[in-house]
């Protein structure tokens, strides 16, 4: 399901699944703040960097237990929660609205309200809508002093600003996009709130902001923090302007960063699981999911150039054909002469058993060939009757 088709429910969904995703809406009132060190809060956004779900609930655990203290959420925001769980929409709205009569300042109800009572099309009625609530959200957080991600007082503005950045980036509003993404830039040092900055680098992607791109890569590096998702947007923006070299050079990076690197590009069609990632509830980082869902929010600007398409498919083949046990090494294995009348199988087993190419038995002996599975003293004759010569015997 793309982001475009149902975001309200994506939303939802995202906030408000406890049982897959990490919730810090859930965690205890802005006084446990105090009992957090600098350190505690640094660590919890490295468990959390880039937004990544995991089922190993050691690190769900930890960090529920170092952000969680004594007390309980304020009124508003426990009606808010138990609203969240009305399945029917015609309820939940009416729900919402009598929460806004009791609390009309409470934003994040009026963000969710707009979203439930929104048609799926952005006219100018809904733009300026939306652009209210941005600047009440840019209000508030100035009021808490511009903090980032680190601060848990700040992180509901920070959630929907980078939501409404998201938005607008999906619905082809880039330069309002940018304006948030500027923004956000200019007040925050290091602590943006999670995956934002996967949504940072596809907004300059849709507007050619090679260098700013360029920058946001440099600045990740120089805080030794290596994501796959920003190198695949590194060398997306390399292809584009036809600096293929530099392009290969990153890829080979990403598939030692990440080993399925090949495997995420190796058809054509992995832009159909970029459109469907967000339908995953977990997801772990470094797989093919880790970069398909980085690469989501720019789904849109990548549905328009079939040439990036085809280009990582072009990346992905040319570093597998450097690999030992590339796919095209294979194939020209299984037509070599010397093989002929050893049967299909073993020729595998030779291959995957490391021979590669007739010059390759000369480094083993017959008894380390006989080791490889399926491989018998018929084989053995057959390939020398091939002309294969074998290491000799000590």
């Amino acid at each position: 399901m793309a982001k475009k088709k149902n975001r309200k429910k994506e939303m939802r969904h995202a906030k408000h699944n406890g049982d897959n995703i990490i919730q810090f809406s859930d965690f205890q009132s802005p006084n446990s703040l105090n009992q957090l060190s600098q350190t505690d809060m640094r660590k919890a956004f490295e468990l959390t960097r880039g937004f990544f779900v995991t089922d190993d609930e050691f690190y769900i655990d930890e960090l529920r237990e170092l952000l969680y203290s004594a007390g309980s959420k304020d009124a508003e925001t426990e009606w808010f929660d138990e609203i969240m769980e009305i399945s029917q929409k015609k309820h939940r709205i009416r729900e919402l609205k009598k929460l806004l009569a009791t609390y009309p300042n409470y934003l994040e109800a009026k963000f969710q309200l707009l979203l439930e009572t929104g048609d799926g099309v952005i006219d100018r009625a809904y733009l300026e809508k939306m652009l209210v609530i941005q600047d009440e959200l840019v209000e508030q957080w100035a009021e808490l002093d511009y903090s980032d991600w680190f601060s848990i007082e700040a992180r509901s503005v920070l959630q929907m600003l980078a939501f409404l950045t998201e938005v607008y980036l999906l619905n082809g509003f880039s330069n309002l996009a940018l304006k948030l993404v500027e923004l956000l830039r200019s007040k925050i040092e290091e602590g943006f709130p999670p995956g934002y900055f996967h949504t940072m680098l596809a907004t300059y992607l849709h507007l050619y902001q090679f260098d700013e791109m360029e920058s946001l890569y440099q600045w990740s590096l120089e805080k030794n923090w290596e994501d796959d998702g920003v190198l695949v947007y590194q060398i997306i923006a390399q292809l584009l302007q036809g600096k293929f070299t530099k392009a290969e050079e990153l890829f080979k990076r990403l598939a030692d960063l990440n080993s399925k690197a090949v495997e995420a590009f190796q058809s054509d069609s992995w832009l159909d699981f970029v459109t469907v990632s967000t339908q995953l509830s977990y997801y772990k980082p470094y797989t093919v999911h880790s970069i398909y869902i980085a690469l989501n929010v720019a789904i849109i600007f990548l549905e328009t150039k079939p040439y990036l398409v085809e280009g990582m498919v072009a990346l992905a083949e040319s570093y597998a054909n450097t690999l030992p046990n590339s796919p095209k090494k294979f194939r020209k294995f299984l037509e070599e002469p010397f093989l002929e009348g050893i049967g299909h199988s073993r020729a595998i087993n030779l291959f995957y058993g490391g021979i590669h190419s007739k010059a390759d038995f000369k480094k083993k002996t017959e008894q380390e060939i006989l080791s490889i599975k399926g491989i018998g003293p018929g084989t053995i004759k057959k390939l020398k009757e091939n002309g294969v010569v074998f290491k000799k015997e000590k």
